[in-house]
């Protein structure tokens, strides 16, 4: 489904992605500009952080134009992406990487402290993102690695049934529970149901 937007970038003018914030900020991207940079997305997950498929990446970010990039990028690559609310605090984080052992997180400065108190007992972790407007020690700059990455990438070959997304449940009568969902989820919406 995502290797559509190749075809998609092809479209005309008007934006494939248009997010505006609280401030008046505003991100317009046709098809082609979010085709270019999800293939940067998905060359920094397997180039610069190693990911491969089925890995897992958790992805704590508000709602900003990164969030789609990043999830995108691991739909392309097959990297299975576990989205969590920004709400999260350090032992919730801590609870979701352990349980899912992912080997990558991608977050705001604003919940990089809350990731670093935890980090040391995630021996599945190796590389952390920041989507920021500051650096970090021991983590790797999200947008400036986007934008030297390459825009070439070929998606890979999944499955219907290849897992894309883990959503972890509320937790109300226990610890949250993972939900995996598969490709197949993305294929079941882009077609009206009867």
């Amino acid at each position: 489904m995502v290797c559509d937007l190749d075809q998609e970038g092809k479209r005309g003018p008007n934006p494939a992605l248009w997010w505006v914030n609280s401030q008046g900020d505003e991100v317009k991207w046709s098809f082609r500009e979010l085709t270019d940079f999800t293939c940067r997305a998905a060359n920094v997950f397997t180039q610069t952080c190693g990911l491969q498929q089925g890995d897992r990446l958790a992805l704590i970010l508000p709602r900003v134009p990164e969030w789609w990039l990043v999830a995108i990028g691991c739909i392309r690559t097959g990297i299975i992406f576990m989205p969590g609310t920004t709400q999260l605090k350090a032992k919730d984080i801590l609870y979701r990487l352990k349980e899912s052992n992912a080997q990558s997180i991608v977050t705001t400065d604003a919940l990089a402290p809350e990731v670093d108190s935890v980090a040391s007992e995630c021996p599945a972790l190796k590389t952390k993102l920041l989507v920021s407007d500051h650096s970090r020690e021991g983590w790797l700059d999200f947008r400036s690695l986007i934008q030297s990455a390459s825009p070439d990438h070929t998606c890979i070959k999944s499955k219907t049934t290849d897992p894309m997304v883990i959503f972890f449940t509320s937790g109300t009568t226990g610890f949250p529970k993972m939900a995996k969902h598969s490709h197949g989820l993305a294929l079941r919406h882009a077609f009206p149901s009867r």
